[in-house]
């Protein structure tokens, strides 16, 4: 429960943050050039410190621990701890010093600004792999909560720095300076963290020569992660095409890409991950007594309450994304075009809502089968969909086109992954069900939405509230009085066609409460 509290903290701390990101460094130059180069630095930490390399860590030293002891994992540890900081050490010099010989043949002002970024953030690489690693250790041991709080320290510096640095700074580029290293600051802080942590738990390694000569140690950390470096990485490439087309479309598109990608995946974050445990628990416990049918009971279960869930924040999403982006963001150097540029994009990600949450849904029903490998093979299919796509779309919807690319090829991908589990279980899952709720969904939402649109009032064109209140409480105003009124319109609505994810959802909440 409290890993949980500690990374719900840490999405409505990063939430923030782009708010903060939209008033200090605007829709345009500044925030692209950070885009650019705060993906840089992320790609490693994602794929290395908590991807599959930090995943394959728990089974290889839970192994050890269980059947030779303490010790013999510490060794372990001693040889994995040094040749992994040696090959992140290697991957940070050598991305600053492809960032500086980059510098030198990129035009445009945001691509030349990153580069100068890179260079500053590249320790950043090393430190925070290495803290996803020891959080991998510090969880094998049975230490969760304290781990799971150093994920805040990155958002915490950050809204620190752009509500004090600005105050200190004449341009905007000198306040993306000290944004990076505030964020080195923040990932020395957690690293230091860890290894107190570790130091207090008596686990961590101390250095041996002969320990660090353990090729056994690697070579079975190698076999164990390396399928999951390989979707990883296949992802990450897809990120980086991503940004590297938007930035070809200018500035504007890559922040509003990421602002819109930020807020469309805060809601899925809160929705796939509430669900998506708890069915994954489900599922397993089903495969383990052989029961295909009761694994599929809950694939389906699943799928429509996350419909039920998701569907209306995609139509609430779409039709108040003028209001959403205005009330939240439409203030400092965030101008009235940054707003409709990233309004284009959002309408486009909004759509992939109920797709993005979906997949943690059906992905589990491959790994409570321990089934691994369909998956990231399917995934790699679905970016090179993905990339096809962007080439073609962006041609007429600029930035907008990058982001209906990505909900293709989540489509494609949910789909893909239903038919190849439908031929290996060699029987009908069974989705009417669930096709019904979506297309019931579907209409409950979109014309609960609709009619909130219309009833209630713009509370911006009363002059006597404007006289009164400031026009960016109005909008917050009425952003909150819509979603009241959508949420409670959508759920009568819901009543009304007895819809019978209420009680089944009303029932999980009770018992969690009790």
């Amino acid at each position: 429960m409290g890993v949980v509290a500690a990374n719900l903290l840490s999405r409505i701390l990063g939430f923030f943050r782009i708010i903060l990101e939209a008033h200090v460094l605007g829709g345009g130059v500044y925030k692209a050039a950070w885009v650019l180069a705060f993906t840089v630095a992320n790609i490693f930490r994602r794929i290395l410190g908590e991807g599959a390399l930090a995943q394959a860590l728990i089974p290889m030293l839970s192994t050890t621990l269980e059947k030779e002891g303490v010790e013999a994992s510490r060794r372990q540890l001693n040889a994995i701890f040094f040749w992994l900081s040696a090959l992140l050490a290697l991957i940070s010099i050598l991305t600053a010093l492809i960032a500086v010989i980059l510098s030198n043949f990129v035009t445009s002002e945001h691509a030349i600004l990153a580069c100068r970024l890179i260079p500053l953030l590249s320790p950043y690489i090393l430190m925070m792999c290495l803290v996803g690693i020891l959080s991998s250790i510090l969880n094998t041991f049975r230490v969760f909560f304290l781990p799971a709080l150093g994920a805040l320290f990155l958002n915490l510096f950050m809204i620190g720095g752009m509500l004090i640095i600005p105050h200190f700074c004449d341009s905007t580029a000198l306040v993306l300076k000290y944004l990076a290293y505030a964020v080195l600051v923040s990932g020395t802080i957690e690293f230091f963290m860890m290894l107190g942590l570790m130091k207090w738990k008596k686990i961590l390694p101390e250095f041996h020569w002969r320990n660090i000569r353990n090729q056994k140690a690697i070579k079975e950390l190698g076999k164990l992660a390396l399928p999951g470096i390989i979707g990883s990485s296949a992802y990450q490439v897809s990120v980086i095409v991503d940004r590297l087309l938007s930035s070809s479309l200018g500035a504007q598109a890559v922040s509003a890409l990421e602002y819109s990608e930020r807020l469309v995946y805060f809601p899925v974050g809160v929705v796939a991950v509430s669900i998506s445990g708890v069915m994954l628990a489900e599922m397993s416990r089903a495969i383990g007594r052989d029961d295909i049918e009761g694994m599929l009971a809950q694939l389906r279960l699943g799928l429509r309450h996350i419909s039920f869930l998701a569907v209306p924040v995609t139509a609430f999403m779409i039709v108040f994304r003028i209001e959403i982006l205005g009330g939240l963001l439409l203030h400092g150097k965030f101008t009235q075009n940054d707003l409709h540029e990233t309004a284009f994009a959002m309408m486009f990600y909004s759509l992939g809502i109920p797709f993005f949450c979906s997949f943690k849904i059906i992905t589990n029903a491959f790994y409570s089968r321990k089934d691994m490998m369909t998956p990231v093979i399917i995934g790699a299919c679905a970016i090179i969909l993905n990339i096809v796509l962007n080439l073609i779309l962006m041609r007429y919807l600029r930035q907008g086109g990058i982001a209906l690319a990505t909900v293709v090829a989540s489509l494609f991908n949910n789909l893909a992954l239903l038919l190849i589990l439908r031929k290996k279980l060699h029987c009908a899952l069974g989705m009417f069900p669930v096709n019904l709720a979506l297309w019931r969904n579907l209409l409950t939402a979109f014309v609960a939405a609709y009619t909130v649109r219309q009833l209630v009032p713009d509370l911006t064109t009363h002059t006597v509230l404007i006289d009164t209140f400031a026009p960016k409480l109005l909008n917050i105003a009425q952003l909150a009085l819509s979603l009241a009124s959508f949420g409670g319109l959508y759920l009568s609505f819901s009543f009304l066609m007895r819809s019978a994810e209420i009680p089944e959802l009303l029932a999980i909440f009770s018992r969690k409460i009790k």
